[in-house]
């Protein structure tokens, strides 16, 4: 249909072939988020720096269950939220994702 329209083949790319594009890059950098984490609390205690990954190792060390909790709520929580965010963008580059039109095909539910 843009192409008809006599639009630019550059700008029929950017506008529609971009952005459907850029949907499973959000997505596939959302779903490594909880790799980046692991990753974070095992190589943190080798820096200077403490953070939640010192935290995290040395609650493991002295057994302190309430901490672990706290730090792997925390965790979760974070993962969730960026999921959320993604969703939502994810909704807001791609209107066939958003929740009204997923009614429209499961209206017998």
């Amino acid at each position: 249909m843009a192409v008809s329209l006599a639009l630019q083949e550059r700008v029929v790319s950017i506008r529609h072939g971009f952005r459907n594009a850029l949907v499973p890059m959000i997505k596939y950098c959302a779903a490594q988020l909880p790799v980046a984490l692991g990753a974070v609390v095992l190589i943190e205690p080798l820096s200077v720096l403490p953070g939640i990954g010192h935290l995290f190792l040395a609650a493991i060390r002295e057994r302190d269950f309430p901490t672990i909790a706290g730090t792997l709520f925390i965790l979760a929580c974070l993962c969730l939220t960026v999921f959320l965010v993604t969703d939502i963008v994810c909704a807001w580059l791609d209107p066939r994702i958003r929740s009204e039109s997923l009614q429209e095909k499961f209206e017998y539910l």
